[in-house]
Order: C-alpha cells, then sequence, then structure tokens
C-alpha cells in the first residue's frame, strides 16, 4: 500500500441530494452489493450521521423518512410527527450530535428531531409551496440552520423551531451549500452564480459570478482564499474567498465547463471537463490547454485524481466509459476492460488503497483493483443497475455505499481478499493487497504454491522459494489467493 499524505482541513460540505428509486431487494451476498431499503419509493436525499458513521438517514418520495442503525443493513421508518410524508428532498444531520436531525420537503416546511427520529416538529421555512434542495449546519453554531430551496434561503437561529426568509442579497433557487470552517464564510451555488455570506447567513453578497451557472467549485486546500468554479461562461478564480473574480477562457475551446478538479500536490495545476474534453492549467488557471491525446468522446463529465500519485488522472465520459492518464493527462488510454456500460456517472478513488477505483455507470458499479487495467469482481451481480453516485464510509474504506435509479442505497461490505500487487525479488515472492489475514492458499497459475507461505498478515503475504518451484514463468502470470471460508481474488495478473 502507497502512503499517502495529503494537506488536510475540515470543509464541511452541506448538500446531499441522491436520486434513486427502490424495488425488491436482491440476494445478499459475500462482497455483493445487496438492496437493503427503504421501501419509499423515489429517494431523493441521504445523510450519514458524522459521529457516528453507522447511522444514516434517507428521505423519499412517498415514505417519509427512514434510519439506519447498521451502516444500511437495515432500515426503518420514522415519520411521527410528520403531517405529510411526501417528497423529502433534503437531510442533514448534527456533525456533534446524531440524534439531532432536520429534514425539508417540497411544501417549504422543514422538520427537527431531537431524538434521533423517534418524533419530529414541523417549521415553516417562510417560503410557501418551495421545494428545499439543500439544508446545512453552521459549523462554527450548531443552532444556526440554513435551508436552500427554490425561492432562496431560509434561516433559524434557535435549532429550527423559528425560520426566517433571508432576503437580504440573495433570491435566487438555492442548489447546494458549502462552508469552510477556516474562514467561517458559506457559499451557496444557484443557477446565478454563486453567493456569500460572512455573517452566518444574515445577508448575502452575490460574488460577481452574475447570471453565470455555477456547475460545481474548488476550494484550495492549501489557501483559503482561493476558489475555482467551473461554469456556463467557462472557469472562474477568486484569490480573496470570492470577494472578486477573474474569469479565465484561454486555452478552453468551449466555455461550458462542467468539471474542475484540483492536483492535491500542486495546487497550480487544475484540470477541467467540458463538452470538448479536457483541459489542463499549469498557472492557477490563468491558461488552458486541450490535452486529448487518445480520448476519442469530447464529452468529460468526471474528473478523478489520484491522491497518491496526482499524475494519474480518470475521465469520465458521456458515450465511452474510462479513460486514464498517468503522465498528467499528456496521454489517455482507455480503461475499460470489463466495464460492461459506457455512461459515466461517477468515479471514486479509494481513499485507502488508491489502486481501487470505482465507477457507477447506468448498468451498474463496477471495480478495478489494478488503477483501472480490468475490472472486475461484483460485476455479475450489478447488470441492470442504474447508478447514479458512490461514497465511502468516512470511518471504514471497505464499506461502500451507492445510490441506484431502481434499486434504493445498496452497500458492500468488501471481506474477500483482494491482491493489488506482486513482486519477485531474492527468491521471494511478495503479495500486497487487503483481507489477507486468514488467507489458506496461494495459486500460482491456477498450482497451489501455499507449501512456499512464509507469512501472512491483512495487507500482505509472503512465499518464498525459486521462481521454478514458486511456479512462475517468463511473461504473464496469474495469482489468486483463497482464504478459509472459501472465499477467493479476482485473478491478478503478474508479469515475470
Amino acid at each position: 500500500m502507497r502512503s499517502t499524505t495529503r494537506l488536510c482541513f475540515r470543509l464541511v460540505l452541506l448538500f446531499s441530494l441522491v436520486w434513486a428509486l427502490h424495488v425488491a431487494p436482491v440476494s445478499a451476498g459475500v462482497d455483493r452489493w445487496t438492496s437493503n431499503g427503504p421501501e419509499g419509493g423515489t429517494m431523493q436525499a441521504l445523510a450519514i450521521a458524522p459521529s457516528n458513521p453507522n447511522i444514516i438517514y434517507a428521505g423519499t418520495s412517498g415514505g417519509g423518512v427512514f434510519k439506519s442503525t447498521d451502516g444500511g443493513a437495515s432500515w426503518a421508518a420514522i415519520n411521527s410527527g410528520y403531517t405529510s410524508i411526501d417528497h423529502i428532498l433534503a437531510l442533514t444531520v448534527d456533525p456533534g450530535n446524531a440524534d439531532r436531525v432536520y429534514a425539508g420537503d417540497w411544501s417549504g416546511s422543514a422538520y427537527k428531531s431531537t431524538d434521533g427520529g423517534a418524533s419530529w416538529v414541523r417549521a415553516y421555512i417562510g417560503q410557501d409551496n418551495a421545494n428545499i434542495y439543500a439544508l446545512a449546519i453552521d459549523p462554527a453554531d450548531p443552532n444556526i440552520v440554513y435551508a436552500g430551496a427554490s425561492e432562496g434561503i431560509s434561516r433559524s437561529m434557535n435549532g429550527g423551531t423559528v425560520w426566517g426568509l433571508q432576503t437580504s442579497g440573495i433570491n435566487k433557487a438555492v442548489w447546494s451549500l458549502a462552508a469552510d470552517s477556516r474562514t467561517g464564510l458559506v457559499y451557496a451555488g444557484t443557477s446565478a452564480g454563486l453567493f456569500r455570506s460572512s455573517n452566518h447567513g444574515a445577508t448575502w453578497d452575490n460574488l460577481g459570478l452574475t447570471n453565470v451557472a455555477v456547475y460545481s467549485f474548488a476550494l484550495d486546500p492549501s489557501n483559503a482564499e482561493v476558489i475555482y468554479a467551473a461554469s456556463s461562461n467557462g472557469v472562474f478564480k477568486s484569490t480573496n474567498a470570492g470577494a472578486s473574480w477573474a474569469g479565465f477562457k484561454v486555452g478552453v475551446t468551449r466555455p461550458d465547463v462542467r468539471a474542475i478538479a484540483l492536483d492535491p500536490a500542486n495546487p497550480m495545476r487544475l484540470y477541467a471537463g467540458s463538452f470538448d474534453g479536457v483541459f489542463k492549467s499549469t498557472d492557477g488557471a490563468q491558461t488552458w490547454a486541450p490535452i486529448n491525446t487518445g480520448l476519442p468522446d469530447p464529452q468529460a463529465r468526471i474528473l478523478a485524481i489520484d491522491p497518491s500519485q496526482p499524475d494519474t488522472v480518470y475521465v469520465g465520459t458521456y458515450t465511452l466509459g474510462v479513460f486514464k492518464s498517468t503522465n498528467g493527462g499528456a496521454s489517455w488510454q482507455s480503461a475499460n476492460r470489463g466495464l460492461g456500460d459506457p455512461f459515466t456517472k461517477a468515479v471514486v478513488i479509494d481513499p485507502s488503497y488508491t489502486n481501487v477505483v470505482y465507477v457507477a455507470t447506468e448498468g451498474g458499479i463496477y471495480r478495478t483493483v489494478d488503477s483501472g487495467e480490468n475490472w472486475s469482481g461484483f460485476v455479475a451481480c450489478l447488470t441492470n443497475l442504474n447508478t447514479s453516485n458512490l461514497a465511502f464510509n468516512p470511518t471504514n474504506s471497505k464499506l461502500v455505499y451507492a445510490t441506484t435509479i431502481g434499486s434504493g442505497v445498496v452497500q458492500q461490505q468488501i471481506t474477500r481478499p483482494e491482491i493489488f500487487s506482486a513482486s519477485y525479488e531474492a527468491k521471494k515472492l511478495t503479495l500486497s493487497g487487503r483481507n489477507f489475514a486468514d488467507a489458506v492458499r496461494v495459486l500460482v497459475n491456477n498450482t497451489d504454491r501455499s507449501d512456499f507461505l512464509v507469512s501472512v498478515s491483512e495487507t500482505g503475504i509472503l512465499l518464498k522459494g525459486k521462481a521454478k518451484k514458486l511456479g512462475l514463468k517468463a511473461g504473464t502470470n496469474t495469482i489468486t489467493v483463497i482464504d478459509s471460508r472459501g472465499q477467493t481474488s479476482s485473478f491478478f495478473t503478474f508479469e515475470f
């Protein structure tokens, strides 16, 4: 496993909308995705309690709010006090108290629970018949709650009991909210630009991106003053926390930029995705150059950077699947072997093992354990699952959640052995991966070589012997690990 050094800061993301339909659960199995509910129609919001990731709340279109206390394995409806259980569009959980939950619906009402959803109290947010798209708790004061809705932002100063429409400075539909605890500033993304509040939502300032749709934005992890916005009119940059902006289109052939990503090791290096492909900047967005060599589909909608090797970049496209670059975008190679659906909706890199990558598509969820060389694992049980988003459990990267259109929220607990790399040197065959703790057999080219096992740990296996004794041959070799329960890793190919 490669070590990863990260510059961390507490960026509080305060908006989550998840769309999915639910049907009857599929069969559960080891290392397979299972549909565990809830049974409430279209799923429209999902929130994981920051203080206890096993507690998950889900909002639906016809079944109200559901709760899981076991990481999504089972769900129960929690609707006592609701006057209507239609269309729960937003949920948020107090970061310090998993029992304090807020929910917003499409009628302009916000609900609050202080007992983990056992009971709810309704409050009017000051917007008639408004759709509540986002709910947020102020990171500095959990009694301050924000609601982003179709008529603007409403705020409560007393934990959601009384709300008021904040008409000072903002009257646009608010789709997303984000706060940076380094500065205390709160940002709101709208179809008419980006807004900011420096006084806990009392007033909002238009940051100057008038009549510009902001699709996504990114904060520089090394400098809280620097913000990048991907918009319908190119890329914008602020070096003073949004007080002023400079627009950059030099080199961008089409201004409709949908995705933006920063190199975590060098924030001056950025990537932008548009319908004309991928563009790269090495001077903090001032100039851009197309980097589409080997990229036949110009519709780049998703970008992901390997945090341990920033020159490795993945792009998800609309029609041709996933492409990968290992040289900072100078060239791209197709990374679709075993990927059954080309319409890519999300690309997520495992934070603990960055050679493990997940892709959500209209045809299901796919995984690679070799940085995109092969997609395998649980592909067979995910055909016909139209997935929309992916997320790792924040404290357990072996647990992955996915939202689907047609099968609710699904999860996967990764328990079977996974081989990530192999090397042979000085008569030692070394395997790295995970879930090796109870490995009992190692097959090299389909022949059991377990007699040569020297040591086994959770993340490593060592076999000792001459290459011929271990069954290694010149060229391509296959290695498989089998644990005491009979669970088998995918074939790992090893060049010798």
